[in-house]
């Protein structure tokens, strides 16, 4: 049996609401936070002799800050997931695809038990 369009809208709100929310989660659980430093903090590790000159370190202009003169590589780092979390999201996002096609393209009893499915990942 086909879904209408009201249907077939309200099945993909719930599929991208249930893998939104689960992505999220593995996020919180296999992820790690941003770390920036504070320009005080930068100021401390410069004064302290933590961090050292740039090796490639060419042209300074007076507008520059002198924070960009410093490698605080090893301090700072972007957020991410670990490769047990990526994996998981990336099977979450296939799932999410797979349900979504068989929403627009298949029954309306495939795509319900796909959604239970998701529920359950």
């Amino acid at each position: 049996m086909t879904m209408t369009k009201a249907q077939q809208s309200y099945a993909l709100g719930k599929i991208t609401t249930l893998i939104q929310a689960k992505v999220q989660e593995t996020k919180d659980t296999e992820g790690w936070p941003r770390v920036r430093l504070s320009p005080r903090t930068k100021s401390q590790m410069i004064i302290d002799g933590k961090v050292k000159l740039k090796k490639d370190l060419s042209d300074v202009s007076l507008h520059s800050s002198v924070y960009a003169c410093f490698d605080f590589s090893k301090h700072e780092k972007d957020s991410g997931v670990s490769k047990k979390g990526q994996t998981r999201i990336d099977l979450l996002l296939a799932a999410q695809e797979k349900a979504n096609d068989e929403v627009m393209l298949g029954d309306s009893a495939e795509a319900l038990i796909l959604l239970e499915t998701i529920r359950g990942l």
